[in-house]
């Protein structure tokens, strides 16, 4: 009786309830601490799709401690259906009630490639929301072609921009100052390009040439 589980300790939870990790855990309270089987324990939270990680252990006489890692939101993936996303590309939850309230960007291009295009795109995403910080707040939808280009729409004017490699908050709080002056210049583009250093050219959705903006712009 002395060693039976009398209490587990949850830590490291925020998307998932602490009742929803006592629930994985199975009949673990009321049980053995000394016999409990605490791999067998761990592989329950981490057949989650929510938990990135878990670690349980024992602590005399009668407590169970866990410590959880999740998975990270950091954009909805539009594949077959609308899922929440991870860095890496692992596909967390379905959009439903318990992801309904997110804001978070939309990832287009994801349905229809394997696996390891997925990653890739979703680290390329990671990577532009990172760079952004604050400014990802800016981004409403964005996708990645084959090329590895990024296409960002903006949340407001539905401005778009063209993105390569980064560092991309730079080039973003630029077209930011000049977002008016260029919108005016150019009312029809069909995007923005910022691939190319201190330089900002638009592509008219009715031709298929660029025009550098930046020059009419600064003068």
């Amino acid at each position: 009786h002395r060693f039976r589980i009398a209490s587990i300790e949850v830590k490291g939870n925020h998307f998932l309830s602490e009742g929803e990790v006592r629930e994985m855990l199975g009949p673990a309270m009321g049980g053995s601490l000394i016999s409990a089987d605490l791999e067998g324990l761990r592989a329950n939270l981490a057949a989650s799709p929510w938990v990135g990680g878990a670690v349980v252990r024992r602590t005399l006489p009668d407590t169970l401690p866990v410590d959880v890692t999740e998975r990270f939101p950091i954009a909805f993936a539009e594949t077959d259906q609308l899922y929440v996303m991870d860095a890496s590309g692992e596909l967390i939850d379905l959009l439903g009630p318990r992801t309904a309230g997110f804001d978070l960007p939309v990832i287009r291009g994801l349905g229809g490639v394997s696996m390891e295009v997925r990653r890739d795109r979703a680290r390329r995403a990671s990577v532009l929301l990172d760079d952004l910080g604050d400014l990802s707040a800016e981004v409403s939808e964005m996708s990645v072609d084959a090329s590895g280009d990024l296409l960002v729409v903006l949340r407001g004017d539905g401005s778009v921009l063209k993105l390569a490699e980064p560092p991309y908050r730079r080039r973003v709080l630029s077209f930011l100052a000049l977002r008016q002056k260029l919108r005016e210049r150019c009312p029809d583009a069909e995007y923005f390009d910022l691939r190319f250093k201190d330089r900002i050219y638009a592509k008219p959705a009715s031709r298929d040439e660029k025009a550098d903006l930046t020059t009419e712009i600064s003068s």
